[in-house]
């Protein structure tokens, strides 16, 4: 009792929130928020031997009356993995199929946007298995080098220290450590999700065999003179001798100078100061006074630069400047995109290998480069033998110093800066000239390839169509570019490029940077051939590149490598691409590099899924560290398990975890139920069709589909329990058929088979799930089941007419089976696997249904059913009616009165409140009509509902008025939001959706409420 009321108490004060809110509350109060949210799958024990077919219990057993997904799903996916399913017709096949994604990067464990990805592969993989194709499905993993190598520092600097505190064999040994981890995990998720992976077509960037064909692919762009060698301004780490992303970096601003401790040094450095110079003019009394905040650099000096329009120095150019340290004559030039004429003294000096905008000058006039710093920071060679292995930072005091002694040194006075400062190192960052390799497109010797791509482009189909405008577009930016090939090294020397370099020349900085003293070959053997051939030096040694191949390379040559091209081309073009819409640019260069190695593109058709977000908006991304494990919903973790899972996976450090774990916290302080694989894959299958991100933020949606599933659990179980599935009677589909219902459903069947043929070859997922959805619970269950289960009743066992009933029934359940099958796996196999009790292997083996039978003259019985809901749902505006009467008024010479006069048990079979129903011609008169309520269904139709006498009129009204004042105080509820000052720009699209929805749903409820308060208030009069 004290359990009862507490109930009803909570229930009155949560009255104003939506009932799913209310259920969760309730349940969640008998549920420890502190374990797993499993439900009763505790009572269920699984003996299934790991890998044979599993054994199947009583359905009345513990753990499986109800749809409990972890008893349902257990042991099928070790057992699929034993067939095994993936090559089953590998040596009978009617055509191939080819299904790729990019490659999962290893920095951290799948989220749900690569799961979502995954459930698209394995559900088109299912399909394609049953309709007999050589289906190839082909998934990797990018173990990523510098990603996974970001993701270690993370996890360490966690623990307050640097990669720097531990010797390169212990931090590759953790770097290795966290990619198996990674990997085991990734594993686990496409395991629980029921994603079929072949272990031989299961690529990984670390096989050296996957690593040699990729090198393939650059060697062959290099022999076509497309791949070149070229310097480029970047970002540079000197303490790590290796350059620095954008996105790891972050900036200090200082008003002026400012001690600084900088990594490397064992005494503080000064920022924040400008420093006024004296350059003397060449055969002249002149001189000129330039400003620098970094006179380590001077160095790198090729030239002075004035405005054209500054009146005080046009004299001046074509004029020479002694370098005030090593007395090099440097020119004077004219340029208007750098200096200000009103900015400090007018005159600026130009370093292109040390500054970003000096490079970009120094390429508009063709002046010399001059590299002063060796890769770890010290001053090398050209800055002369007394200078040379000096530290930077510390040569900016030497520099100053000299300086002043030969009165060069005007003075010093605060500047304010901004200051570039790596998150991994704490090293100041400044700009440095490297040499990498690029893919220059202009270099292609099809001087055409880029119409000619785009002219292929339009045989290939994609899904959803309005996005190849963007991949057209991606295409054409990337027109004249010169890709990057080659990124920052990593300490995980495995992505190398297949490139080498005279270790005798390795300090000279001009001839790194020179393609003719490099060598592109698939070993060292053959590249020191080439070596020696060239400079004609028998003893020469070649090094590695230090530098990795960029992970767009390993991605975008993948439809390549994972086919083994050139050797094997069976499956090249692939049939279809999977992708996230933000993979667009990827698909672009993907597009663009396998056009260039075999003039096909690598993709016939084209999948782009949703971008799958977090509650904040923010696309899931395993280097934002914001990643959403989709166990935590498929499994349903708790408070203490989620925090567990994120402490140990996400990419975060302390400061970011605390936010993440307190985002969830937020949003989901009780966890999450356990709402199973299949739940989960119809529900994102069914978000595609709103071409909006995906974002798991509404709970109660997914709910929903759970309950589907259930129900559907339920009535298959019923179906069950009516037909006799030890003998296989069943098997052969030789039934007659010569009732209209029977007519109508094997219609309905024949309709969804279409559909769903239709639906899985045009990628429409969302109408795939909506059509079987439908017939399941609207077709099957609540009409054509009610129907024969009351005629199954009505006849004795061995009956011909009951058993061809039969036969029809588990022909519709076991087609729907198959249909249902690439959608939600384990509950098709599970069911199937009990209906047909035959021994066979799996569903997975059976062919995909086709559309078979279809009938004419079903279109009244159409009718009768859409009558009967129509009665069903005006008798349930009136309460509790037992045992109700009804009159059907109808036209008796329309083309429904003789179907509802022969049929009208049906009515009653689909109307548990009647206990009598009855025809009237439409233009009589019903006798005692005062005692009824009625409703209009058409022109030719009207209901009358017997109430007088089977209802508490009065009791009634209060509580259908109770019901009213509800519905009208949660509109108002609404509406006042609606009309508030920021709702139109501050609440989410996603709650101005579902408030729309919601005030649909009370202005018909409160208009249907209103019209039975009136119709009984005549019946009370």
């Amino acid at each position: 009792m004290a359990k009862e009321s507490l109930r009803k108490s909570e229930q009155k004060k949560l009255d104003k929130k939506f009932k799913y809110e209310l259920k969760q509350k309730l349940q969640r109060k008998q549920e420890s928020s502190h374990s797993k949210n499993k439900n009763s799958s505790s009572e269920f024990i699984d003996p299934t031997v790991p890998g044979e077919k599993k054994i199947l219990q009583n359905l009345d057993s513990p753990g499986l009356n109800t749809y409990i997904p972890a008893n349902i799903n257990s042991s099928w996916h070790q057992y699929w993995s034993s067939i095994p399913l993936t090559n089953h017709f590998r040596n009978d096949y009617s055509s191939t199929f080819s299904i790729i994604g990019f490659p999962h990067k290893l920095n951290g464990v799948n989220h749900l946007g690569t799961s979502c990805n995954q459930i698209l592969q394995d559900a088109l993989f299912r399909y394609y298995m049953m309709e007999n194709e050589n289906v190839l499905k082909i998934f990797g993993f990018n173990h990523g080098d510098i990603l996974i190598e970001d993701n270690l520092e993370k996890k360490i600097l966690n623990d307050e220290k640097s990669k720097y505190s531990l010797d390169n064999a212990g931090f590759l040994e953790q770097m290795n450590q966290l990619r198996r981890t990674n990997q085991k995990q990734a594993n686990i998720q496409f395991k629980t999700l029921g994603i079929l992976l072949d272990d031989e077509l299961v690529y990984d960037t670390l096989n050296p065999k996957f690593k040699g064909l990729t090198d393939r692919c650059f060697i062959e762009l290099h022999s076509q003179g497309m791949i070149e060698r070229k310097p480029s301004m970047v970002n540079w780490s000197y303490l790590s001798s290796s350059p620095v992303s954008d996105t790891d970096i972050t900036y200090m601003n200082i008003k002026g100078r400012t001690l600084m401790k900088v990594p490397g040094y064992d005494h503080e450095i000064e920022f924040g100061a400008i420093n006024d110079i004296i350059y003397k003019i060449s055969d002249s009394d002149e001189h000129l006074v330039i400003a620098t905040t970094k006179p380590e650099t001077m160095f790198a000096d090729v030239a002075i630069a004035v405005h054209p329009n500054d009146n005080r120095y046009v004299h001046l150019v074509g004029k020479k400047a002694i370098h005030p340290i090593n007395g090099n004559l440097i020119p004077v030039i004219f340029d208007d995109d750098l200096v200000d004429i009103n900015f400090g003294t007018g005159a600026v000096r130009l370093a292109p290998s040390n500054n970003l905008k000096d490079y970009q000058i120094g390429l508009k006039y063709g002046l010399k480069f001059v590299k002063i710093f060796n890769k770890d920071g010290t001053l090398n060679a050209n800055c002369g033998k007394e200078w040379q292995g000096l530290k930077r930072l510390d040569s900016r005091r030497k520099i100053l110093s000299v300086l002043k002694e030969k009165g060069l040194l005007i003075g010093s006075k605060d500047n304010p800066m901004r200051i570039q400062i790596s998150l991994k190192t704490g090293d100041i960052i400044e700009k440095r000239l490297h040499s990498h390799w690029y893919l220059n497109l202009s270099l292609s010797p099809n001087k055409n390839f880029e119409d000619e791509l785009l002219q292929e482009l339009n045989q290939v189909k994609i899904y959803p169509t309005n996005f190849k405008d963007d991949l057209v577009s991606a295409i054409n930016r990337s027109r004249g570019q010169s890709l990057i090939m080659t990124n920052e090294k990593s300490l995980w020397k495995t992505s190398k490029s297949p490139s080498y370099f005279p270790q005798v020349y390795q300090e000279d900085d001009s001839k790194f940077g020179d393609e003719s003293f490099w060598f592109v070959s698939d070993s060292i053997k053959k590249a020191e051939q080439l070596s020696r051939e060239r400079f004609r030096d028998d003893e020469l040694k070649l090094i590695d590149d230090e530098d990795n191949l960029g992970s767009w390379f390993f991605e975008s040559t993948f439809p390549l490598t994972s086919v083994g091209w050139p050797d094997t081309q069976t499956f090249y073009p692939h049939s279809l691409l999977v992708a996230s819409i933000s993979d667009i640019d990827k698909i672009a260069r993907s597009m663009i590099v396998c056009f260039l190695l075999t003039g096909f593109l690598p993709f016939k058709e084209i999948l782009l899924h949703p971008i799958v977000t977090d509650f904040n908006d923010r696309k899931l991304s395993k280097r934002l560290g914001n990643s959403f494990d989709p166990l935590f919903i498929v499994e349903g973790y708790g408070k203490t398990d989620i925090v567990g899972n994120l402490t140990q996976f996400a990419n975060s450090n302390k400061k970011d975890l605390k936010k993440l774990i307190k985002a969830f916290d937020t949003k989901f302080p009780k966890g999450f139920n356990e709402l199973g694989a299949d739940v989960f894959r119809l529900f994102f299958l069914k978000k595609l069709g709103t071409n909006e991100n995906f974002t798991l933020n509404n709970l109660a949606e997914i709910d929903n589909e759970k309950k589907y599933v259930g129900k559907i659990y339920q009535l298959v179980k019923k179906i069950l329990a009516e037909l006799d599935v030890e003998s296989n009677e069943y098997d052969n589909n030789d039934f007659t058929v010569k009732y209209v219902y029977d007519k109508w459903i094997l219609n309905k069947l024949n309709e969804l088979t279409k559909n769903m043929n239709i639906s899985l070859q045009n990628k429409d997922f969302s109408k795939a799930v909506e059509s079987l959805n439908d017939f399941w619970l609207d077709d099957l269950d609540r009409s054509y089941f009610n129907i024969i289960k009351n005629k199954l009743l009505s006849l004795p066992e061995g009956d011909l007419d009951r058993v061809n009933s039969k036969k029809i029934l588990y022909y519709i359940c076991e087609t729907t089976l198959r249909l249902y099958y690439p959608l939600a796996p384990f509950i098709s196999e599970e069911l199937w696997q009990r209906l047909t009790n035959n021994g066979s292997i799996s569903i997975g083996l059976q062919s995909f249904p086709k559309a078979y039978y279809q009938f004419e003259h079903v279109e009244s019985f159409e009718k009768l059913l859409d009558l009967s809901a129509f009665v069903d749902k005006f008798i349930n505006c009136y309460g509790n009616i037992k045992n109700g009467e009804l009159i059907i008024k109808i036209q008796e010479h329309s083309d429904l009165f003789d179907m509802v006069h022969e049929n009208s048990k049906i009515i009653l079979d689909l109307n548990k409140k009647l206990s009598t129903v009855s025809l009237a011609d439409y233009k009589s008169q019903i006798m005692n009509s005062t005692d009824y309520v009625s409703k209009r269904y058409n022109d030719l139709i009207i209901v009358f509902l017997l109430v007088k006498g089977t209802l508490d009129i009065t009791k009634e009204i209060e509580r259908n008025e109770s019901k009213l004042t509800k519905l009208i105080k949660k509109r108002e509820t609404i509406e006042n939001l609606q009309h508030g000052k920021d709702y139109a720009t501050k609440s989410s699209r996603e709650l101005q959706k579902r408030h729309a929805n919601e005030l649909q749903t009370y202005a018909y409820d409160i208009s249907s409420i209103e019209g039975v308060v009136e119709s009984l208030r005549g019946i009370k009069l």
